[in-house]
């Protein structure tokens, strides 16, 4: 590439980083005024119909996402932001289970000034922000991206990360100070991206698995009971008929070798929390966990059929 389109391409895409910043920056200053004018209550109430289409019912709560809601805005722990950060998590985990049962650990640090690319020794792996959703940065190889644009990645993480916490009202992400955690990058036997099964529990009883199929290829979803029986639904932001039609109609796919010790440990960690969300790899048989989530999708995501929400929900 001669030097003048590689100028131009750097000026490029840093305009671009530019512009996503302002437009997170307005984004914050819209939602937060809205907060501030409408109420925590209100405005959830209006997003809610907006996102799910009907009423929202706190005064007495009965399908999944409106128990997320009124748990979001009435019900908070303090060890709900060590379970919560994906990396105090692990020193939760060793005082429920005795281990850490999380993928390899390879470093991290709360301030940015501390990372380096020579600090990564194990590839490939994936950066995390602990109090992010989807602030992920999956490294192949020490030589994919410069230590200059992972910076400026992380930055733009670091904020996103922030914000959402901020305006989502899931105040277990706060406070602003995360750290940014370098794993190991779990892969399947044939190279590819493990399935992901997230365990939703209501008052300790395991309701559904919501099963993240093929994460390197056809990236649906799938939803089974405690016994790996298909459920017929589809739990997903925006779940429409058509979405519906498409993932019921990829096949099911065999229970993980690990399904009875992730259940097994599921039932211990769910006793902390009235509704909650465990995350589970099974690379080959061996069992790594994700992630606690108490808030799934925020109490956004759409059921379809739209019935299983009251069914699903405890």
């Amino acid at each position: 590439m001669k030097k003048s389109k590689f100028i131009e391409l750097k000026n490029r895409i840093q305009k671009m980083e530019k512009d996503s910043m302002f437009l997170l920056m307005l984004h914050r200053f819209v939602i937060s005024s809205l907060i501030h004018l409408l109420g925590v209550r209100k405005y959830t109430e209006i997003k809610y119909r907006n996102r799910i289409g009907k009423k929202l019912n706190l005064d007495n709560p009965v399908g999944f996402n409106e128990k997320i809601q009124w748990l979001k805005l009435y019900y908070f722990q303090p060890y709900y932001r060590k379970s919560c950060d994906k990396f105090l998590v692990r020193e939760y985990l060793k005082e429920k289970l005795g281990s850490d049962i999380e993928p390899p650990l390879v470093f991290a640090c709360q301030d940015i000034k501390e990372f380096s690319l020579s600090r990564i020794t194990d590839y490939p792996c994936i950066i995390k922000i602990s109090n992010g959703s989807g602030q992920n940065l999956i490294l192949h190889h020490k030589d994919e991206f410069s230590e200059e644009y992972i910076l400026k990645k992380l930055r733009l993480m670091i904020y996103e990360a922030n914000n959402s916490a901020r305006y989502s009202l899931e105040s277990q992400y706060l406070p602003d100070n995360p750290y940014i955690v370098v794993e190991k990058l779990m892969l399947d036997s044939n190279g590819k991206l493990p399935n992901d099964y997230k365990l939703m529990y209501i008052n300790g009883h395991l309701e559904f698995i919501y099963c993240s199929v093929d994460r390197s290829g056809l990236n649906v979803r799938h939803l089974y009971d405690r016994n790996w029986n298909r459920i017929e639904g589809l739990l997903l932001e925006n779940a429409t008929e058509e979405k519906y039609k498409r993932y019921m109609a990829t096949p099911s796919v065999p229970a993980p070798k690990s399904l009875e010790e992730m259940i097994k440990i599921g039932d211990v960690l769910s006793k902390d929390f009235p509704l909650v969300r465990l995350d589970f790899y099974d690379c080959d048989g061996d069992l790594y966990f994700g992630e606690v989530t108490l808030h799934h999708g925020g109490g956004f995501d759409r059921f379809y059929p739209a019935s299983l929400d009251a069914e699903c929900g405890g």
